[in-house]
C-alpha cells in the first residue's frame, strides 16, 4: 500500500494530479511558442517557489535522479553505480527509503528496459539494499540522439510520480539544454525555455512538499562554467551551498548522500555542568566538580563514543556505567561522566572558571557526530574576614579566660594572633593550629587561654572588665581584626534554701523542714513558715551559732507536726507549702519554698489479736490474725519470741496457706508451761508479731501483747460475721473464753427480728461450758426483707455471756452491718391497635428492680394522644415494688401526613425514683402500619402540526398515598424537553387523586416519513412515601403520508465518432428509495457506469442525486441520419407501495467535421493567439481547480 504524508490522501493526491497535468500540458504549449537559447547564465522568468524543509525525522523518503546525459563517460557512470550502491550498503539498517530514476533527453532516459524507475525501496534489510544495488548497477547511458541533459523531464518524472517523497537528489553534472515531451531544446546550450521549464517543474514538486537537493557530479566543471552552472542550479534549490545544493564530484557522491541522512538520523547531545563542592567558598585550591551527561538524541546506534574536555588542570574524565557495551550509545541512551578541577590563583582572580567540552560518535555510516558544551562556574567574591569569642570561667579567686579566633571570610588568613592588653594576665597560650602555626583557611577556628589572679582592686570593683583582639592578614589587602570583651562580676550571690519532708504516723504528720545557707554571704533574721491550717507551732533544733544566723553552707532543722482532718482523709493528700526566709548583709531578703504531698490513700494492713488461757500450770494461747487492708496479703506469719513457747499451730486457712484476702482471718495457736519465776512475778506478758507482704512495697505487721496474770481473771469474747447468699444472710458467732477460769451457762443471743434460732455447734466438753481458752461457734439465718432491700444494709449487734465459778457473769458484744445491693430498675412495653382511623394504645410499666419505687409515671410526647389514663395500682398511687406493674391507655387519631408516611412511630418512657434518689428510666416504641396503594397513570396523545408533532401527556396520582418525585420521561430521539404545566402544590408532587400536564413536540425525520408512522412510549415514574418507585406507561402511534418521487435528466455530447451521454437521477420525493436503476435499450450502448453514490449504492435519500454515465459508437447509419436519438429510464423502490419510475430522451445531432486549412498565419499573431489561449486555459484550470478543492 502507497505511503501517505500526513497531511495527504489519494483523493487529494488525484486532483493534484489533473491540476498539474492540464499544467503541464499548457506549459508544453507555451514553451514551444516562446522558446530562445542564452549563451551564458539564464535568469528564470518564473518565480521560484520556496524549497520546502526536510521533515526533522529519519524515517524519510528520497528520490534519487540521476543524469545519463552524453556528458557523462562511461568511467563516471560505474563510478556513480559504485557510489550508490556504496550508499546503499552503508545505510543497511536505516529506516529510510529510496526511489532511483533516471533522464537525459527524457526520463527515464530511453534505453529498453534497463532504466526504468526503481519505486521506493526500503534499506532496513538486506533485500531492499540488494534490489538498490542491482538496479544501480544495471543503469545505461542512452544512445547520443537522447542523451541532451534535460532537468524539466527530469523534475516532472518526479513530479508525475505516483509516490511522494520528502526529498529529491537530483544528480547532474552540466546545465539543462532541453525541455518538454517531445523534447525540445538547442541540445547543447542553455536558453530562456530550458531554464524556464525546469523552475515550473521544480515547482510543481515542491509544492507536492518534496524538497529538491541538487547535486553537482561534474568533477571538471570550473571557473566561469562552474558559475554559470551555479546561477542555474540555485534557481531550482535554493542559494545556500551545502544546504540547498552540493558540489560534490562522482567520487564524493556516497559520503555527501550519507551525510545529508544523518543530519536526521544521527546526532549526539552533551551537557554540562561545573559546581562547587560543598563547604568551598571559592578561594585557591579549592575543587569544582564537573558532570557531563552524553546522549544518542539521533534514531541510529553511535560507536566509539568519547568525551574530551582540554582544559588545562582537569583530571582524568571518569565514566559512569555505559547502558550496554562502553563506547556504544543506542537511540535514547545516555551515558555520564565526572571531572574535577582544582581554583587556581588566576581562577580566583578572575572570579570564574570557564572551559568547554567536546563528545562525537560514529553512526552505522559516515562521520562522525558531534556537540559541544560550555560550563561557566561564577565563584564567589573574596571577602575576608575574622570573628574573636572570649569567655572567662572564675574559680575561687582566678578567673580562666578562652579565646576563640574564626576565619569568617571565604580566603585563608595568616599572621593570626590574639591580645589582651590586661595588666597581670599570663601569657597566652595557643591550642593546636589546623595547620600551619599563625594560618586558618576560611571556617577554620584557633583556642587559646590565659588566667588571671584577682586582685583587692577588682573586689572593691565588683567585677573585671577588658577587651581582647584577634588580627589576621588575608592574601591581598590590609589585615583584618575583630575584638570581643568579657565582664567577669565579683558581686556576692546570697541564697537561701528548703528542704520539706513528713512521715505519717496514724492521723499525724510529722513535718521535718531544713534551711540551707546556699549561698556566699552570712544571712540574719533566718525563719520558717508554713501557713498550713492547724499545723503545730514549729519548733527548731540547735541553730550552728545565734538563733537566726546561718553561715554559708550552715543549716537548721525544725519540726512541727498535723492531724489528719476528715477532708485531707476525703481530698486523699495533704499537700503544703513552707517558706523559709533570710537577711543578707546587704541587697533584699532571700527566700526559698517547698511543698510536701502526703498521700492518705488506702495501704494494705494486718492486725494480730492474741489471747489466752491459763489451765492450771499450763498457759495456752490463741492469735487470729485479719487482714485489715484492702489488698491481698500472702506469706502470712504468727512469730511469738516467749522463750520456751511451743510451736505455732495454724487453723484452717480461708483459701491457701499464708493467704488472706481483705477481712480474712486465720487463727492459730501455742503453749507454754508456767515457771516458778513466773508464779514468783506473779505475770506471764509476751508479745507476739504478724508479718504480711502485699502485691507491691514493703511488708506489713502488726503486734500484740498479751498479759497472764496468774491469779483469777474471767473474760469471754464474741465473733460475730455474716455472709449474704441471695435472699439469706447466713450468721457465724464465735464465743471464747478469755479469762483464766471455766465459764458456764455460756449463750450467744441476738435481737435481730425475724432471726432464726442460733444452733450452736459442737461444744469443747459439757453444753454450755468453755475452760479458758475454749471457743463455741454458732450459726443462725435470717431472711432479708424488702424494708432492708430498701434500707439498703441489716446492720445488728449479738451479745454473748458466760458465768464464772465465782463472781458475776461476764459478757462481751459485737456488732456486723451487712450491705445490700440496689439494683432499681424498670420496664416499659407499649403496644397498639389500629381501628379505623383510630390508634388505642396500652402501656405496662413493671418494676424489674429489686427496691420499691415511688413518683412512677409513663410520658408520651406524640403530639395529638389524647391524656394517658392510668389503671388501677399495685398499692399506693405512684409506687411499685419489686415485681408490680401497672397498666395505661391513651388514644390517637390517625392524620393525612401520618397515612403519606406510611406509619405513626413513636416512643413512650416510664421514670421512678428508688430509695436511694437518683431515677430510672425504660422506653419503649410503637410503629403502627397504615396501609396504602401507591399508583401512577399516564396518558399520552398527539397532534400532526406540518412537520412538528405536538405531544401532550396527562399524569395523575391514583392511588391513595402522595408521590413525590413525578416526572415523565420519553425516549423519542429528537424530541425536545418535556415541559411541565402548573403543578397543584410543589414540584413534582401529587396527592391522590391530581393531576399534571406536560408537553413537547417533535420534528419528523426523513426515517419517519420512510417508515409511515411516529411511534413511541411515554413514562410516568413517582415516588410514594415507602416502598419502590410506581411507574406507567402510555404508547401514542401518529401514521404519516408518504410521498415517493423520482426524475431523470439525459444529456449526450459528440466527440468525434464517440457520443458520451450523461444521466442524472434525482430523488424528487419526500421519502427515501432503493434499488434505483438506470435503463436504456440503444443497441451498441456501452454498460452504464454509475458515479458516486451519495450513500449506499441504489439508494437516494429525498434530494440526493447521482450521475451515471455510458459511451456509443457513432454508426455510418447515424451520420446518414444526421443524429442519435433515444430514451433511457430510472426506476426505484420506496419503504412502501409500487416501485416508482422516470423517464428521459435526447437527441443528438451530428455535423461534419472537415480538415482545417493551412494558411500563413505570422508567427507574432498566433504567438498572440497561443499566449491568449494558454491564459484562459490556466486561469480556467485554476478555477475547476479551486472549485473542486471547495467541493471536496
Amino acid at each position: 500500500m502507497r505511503r501517505l504524508r500526513p497531511d495527504s490522501s489519494a483523493r487529494h493526491r488525484n486532483r493534484r494530479h489533473v491540476a498539474r497535468g492540464a499544467v503541464a500540458a499548457t506549459l508544453a504549449s507555451v514553451l514551444a511558442i516562446s522558446g530562445a537559447s542564452a549563451a551564458f547564465a539564464v535568469q528564470s522568468a518564473v518565480p521560484a517557489a520556496p524549497n520546502p524543509a526536510m521533515a526533522a525525522q529519519c524515517e524519510v523518503d528520497f528520490a534519487i535522479s540521476l543524469d545519463l546525459s552524453n556528458s557523462v563517460t562511461d568511467p563516471q557512470l560505474q563510478q556513480a553505480r559504485e557510489e550508490l550502491a556504496e550508499l546503499a550498503n552503508a545505510l543497511e539498517g536505516y529506516p529510510v527509503r529510496f526511489a532511483v530514476t533516471n533522464f537525459a533527453s527524457n526520463a527515464p532516459a530511453t534505453n529498453g528496459g534497463a532504466n526504468a524507475p526503481l519505486p521506493l525501496t526500503s534499506v532496513a534489510d538486506a533485500a531492499g539494499v540488494d534490489a538498490i544495488v542491482s538496479y544501480v548497477n544495471a543503469l545505461q547511458r542512452p544512445v547520443p540522439a537522447q542523451g541532451g541533459t534535460n532537468w524539466d523531464r527530469g523534475l516532472a518524472a518526479i513530479a508525475g510520480s505516483t509516490e511522494t517523497y520528502d526529498a529529491l537528489f537530483f544528480l547532474t553534472d552540466g546545465n539543462p539544454t532541453q525541455y518538454a515531451d517531445p523534447v525540445q531544446g538547442p541540445g547543447n546550450s542553455t536558453n530562456q525555455a530550458t531554464i524556464d521549464a525546469a523552475v515550473r517543474s521544480a515547482n510543481v514538486v515542491k509544492g507536492e512538499g518534496t524538497r529538491i537537493v541538487p547535486i553537482g557530479v561534474n568533477d571538471n566543471i570550473a571557473g566561469g562554467q562552474l558559475a554559470t552552472f551555479r546561477e542555474h542550479i540555485t534557481q531550482i534549490s535554493g542559494p545556500v551551498e551545502g544546504d540547498d545544493y552540493h558540489l560534490a564530484g562522482f567520487a564524493a557522491l556516497a559520503s555527501t548522500l550519507i551525510g545529508i541522512v544523518n543530519t536526521n538520523c544521527a546526532s549526539i547531545d552533551l551537557e554540562k555542568t561545573g559546581t562547587l563542592v560543598d563547604g568551598a567558598t571559592g578561594a585557591v585550591g579549592d575543587t569544582v566538580d564537573y558532570d557531563f551527561t552524553v546522549t544518542n538524541t539521533g534514531t541510529v546506534a553511535l560507536t566509539d563514543v568519547t568525551l574530551a574536555d582540554p582544559k588545562p588542570g582537569l583530571s582524568s574524565i571518569e565514566f559512569g556505567i555505559w547502558p550496554g557495551a562502553p563506547g556504544v550509545l543506542e537511540p535514547t541512551q545516555s551515558v555520564t561522566a565526572t571531572a574535577s578541577y582544582t581554583l587556581t590563583e588566576a581562577d580566583v582572580t578572575a572570579g570564574e572558571v570557564s572551559n568547554t567540552a567536546t563528545t562525537s560518535g560514529i553512526p552505522p555510516a559516515g562521520t562522525a557526530v558531534t556537540d559541544e558544551a560550555p560550563a561557566l562556574v561564577t565563584l564567589p567574591e573574596l571577602t575576608p574576614g575574622i570573628s574573636l569569642e572570649k569567655t572567662g570561667v572564675l574559680a575561687g579567686d582566678t578567673i580562666a579566660y578562652s579565646f576563640t579566633a574564626t576565619n569568617t571570610g571565604n580566603v585563608t588568613l595568616t599572621a593570626v594572633s590574639i591580645a589582651d592588653e590586661l595588666e597581670g594576665l599570663s601569657q597566652i597560650a595557643y591550642g593546636a593550629w589546623p595547620a600551619a602555626s599563625g594560618v586558618l583557611a576560611p571556617g577554620q577556628s584557633v583556642t587559646a587561654t590565659a588566667s588571671y589572679a584577682i586582685t583587692q582592686a577588682d573586689r572593691d570593683a565588683g567585677t573585671v572588665d577588658n577587651t581582647a583582639t584577634t588580627t589576621g592578614t588575608p592574601p591581598s589587602g590590609p589585615p583584618v581584626s575583630d575584638e570581643d570583651d568579657f565582664d567577669q562580676p565579683l558581686a556576692g550571690a546570697p541564697a537561701l534554701s528548703l528542704v520539706k519532708t513528713g512521715v505519717l504516723a496514724g492521723d499525724t504528720i510529722a513535718y521535718s523542714f531544713t534551711a540551707t545557707n546556699t549561698g556566699n554571704v552570712t544571712l540574719s533574721a533566718v525563719t520558717i513558715a508554713d501557713e498550713l491550717d492547724g499545723l503545730s507551732e514549729i519548733s527548731y533544733g540547735v541553730w550552728p551559732a545565734a538563733s537566726g544566723v546561718l553561715a554559708p553552707g550552715q543549716s537548721v532543722t525544725a519540726t512541727a507536726s498535723y492531724l489528719v482532718t476528715q477532708a485531707d482523709r476525703d481530698a486523699g493528700t495533704v499537700d503544703n507549702t513552707a517558706t523559709t526566709t533570710g537577711t543578707p548583709p546587704s541587697g533584699p531578703s532571700v527566700s526559698d519554698e517547698d511543698d510536701f504531698d502526703q498521700p492518705l490513700g488506702a495501704a494494705p494492713a494486718i492486725s494480730l489479736v492474741k489471747t489466752g488461757a491459763l489451765d492450771g500450770d499450763t498457759l495456752d494461747y490463741g492469735f487470729i490474725v485479719t487482714n485489715t487492708g484492702d489488698v491481698t496479703l500472702s506469706g502470712v506469719t504468727i512469730v511469738d519470741e516467749l522463750n520456751g513457747l511451743s510451736e505455732i499451730t495454724y487453723g484452717e486457712w480461708p483459701a491457701a496457706a499464708g493467704v488472706l484476702a481483705p477481712g480474712q482471718s486465720v487463727t492459730a495457736s501455742a503453749s507454754y508451761s508456767v515457771t516458778t519465776p513466773d508464779r514468783d512475778a506473779g505475770l506471764i506478758s509476751n508479745t507476739a508479731t504478724t508479718t504480711g507482704t502485699p502485691p507491691r512495697g514493703p511488708d506489713v505487721s502488726d503486734d500484740d501483747d498479751f498479759d497472764q496474770p496468774l491469779d483469777s481473771n474471767p473474760g469471754i469474747s464474741l465473733v460475730k460475721i455474716g455472709a449474704l447468699d441471695g435472699d439469706s444472710i447466713e450468721y457465724s458467732f464465735t464465743a471464747t473464753n478469755t479469762g483464766r477460769v471455766t465459764l458456764s451457762s455460756v449463750s450467744i443471743a441476738d435481737e435481730l427480728e425475724g432471726l432464726s434460732e442460733i444452733s450452736y455447734g459442737q461444744w469443747p466438753s459439757v453444753e454450755g461450758v468453755l475452760a479458758p481458752g475454749q471457743s463455741v461457734t454458732a450459726t443462725a439465718s435470717y431472711a432479708v426483707m424488702q424494708a432492708d432491700r430498701d434500707a439498703g444494709s441489716v446492720d445488728n449487734t449479738a451479745t454473748t455471756t458466760g458465768t464464772p465459778p465465782s463472781g458475776p457473769p461476764v459478757s462481751d458484744e459485737d456488732d456486723f452491718d451487712q450491705p445490700l445491693s440496689s439494683a432499681p430498675a424498670l420496664n416499659l412495653v407499649k403496644t397498639g391497635v389500629l381501628k379505623g382511623d383510630t390508634i388505642a394504645y396500652t402501656f405496662t410499666a413493671t418494676n424489674t428492680g429489686n427496691v420499691t419505687l415511688t413518683a412512677v409515671s409513663i410520658a408520651d410526647e406524640l403530639e395529638g394522644l389524647s391524656e394517658i389514663s392510668y389503671g388501677a395500682w399495685p398499692a399506693a398511687e405512684g409506687v411499685l415494688a419489686p415485681g408490680q406493674q401497672v397498666t395505661t391507655t391513651a388514644t390517637y387519631a390517625v392524620t393525612q401526613v401520618d397515612r403519606d408516611a406510611g406509619t405513626v412511630h413513636n416512643t413512650a418512657m416510664t421514670m421512678g425514683t428508688p430509695p436511694g434518689g437518683g431515677m430510672v428510666t425504660d422506653q419503649d416504641e410503637f410503629d403502627q402500619p397504615l396501609g396504602g396503594t401507591p399508583s401512577v397513570s399516564l396518558v399520552k396523545t398527539g397532534v400532526l402540526d406540518g412537520n412538528t408533532i405536538a405531544y401532550t401527556f396527562v399524569a395523575t396520582n391514583s392511588g391513595t398515598v402522595t408521590l413525590t418525585s413525578v416526572s415523565v420521561e420519553d425516549a423519542l430521539d429528537g424530541l425536545s424537553d418535556v415541559s411541565y404545566g402548573a403543578w397543584p402544590a410543589g414540584s413534582g408532587v401529587l396527592a391522590p387523586g391530581q393531576s399534571v400536564t406536560a408537553t413537547a413536540s417533535y420534528t419528523l425525520t426523513q426515517a419517519d416519513l420512510d417508515a409511515g408512522i411516529v411511534s413511541n412510549t411515554a413514562d410516568v415514574t413517582g415516588t410514594p412515601p415507602h416502598g419502590p418507585v410506581v411507574s406507567d406507561k402510555d404508547t401514542f402511534d401518529l401514521l404519516l403520508v408518504d410521498g415517493p418521487a423520482i426524475s431523470l435528466v439525459k444529456t449526450g455530447v459528440v466527440r468525434g465518432d464517440t457520443i458520451t451521454f450523461t444521466f442524472v437521477v434525482t430523488n424528487t420525493g419526500n421519502v427515501s428509495l432503493t434499488s434505483v436503476s438506470i435503463a436504456d435499450e440503444l443497441r451498441g450502448l456501452s454498460a452504464i457506469r454509475y458515479g458516486a453514490w451519495p450513500s449506499a449504492q441504489g439508494e437516494l435519500a429525498p434530494g440526493a442525486s447521482v450521475m451515471a454515465t455510458a459511451t456509443y459508437a457513432v454508426t455510418d447509419a447515424d451520420k446518414s441520419a444526421g443524429f442519435v436519438s433515444n430514451e433511457a429510464s430510472v426506476t426505484a423502490t420506496p419503504p412502501t407501495g409500487p416501485e416508482i419510475t422516470d423517464r428521459d430522451d435526447v437527441r443528438v445531432n451530428l455535423k461534419s467535421v472537415g480538415a482545417l486549412a493551412h494558411t500563413g498565419v505570422d508567427s507574432d499573431r498566433l504567438r498572440g493567439a497561443a499566449l491568449f489561449s494558454l491564459l484562459t486555459i490556466l486561469v480556467g484550470a485554476a478555477a475547476m481547480f479551486m472549485v473542486r478543492r471547495k467541493r471536496t
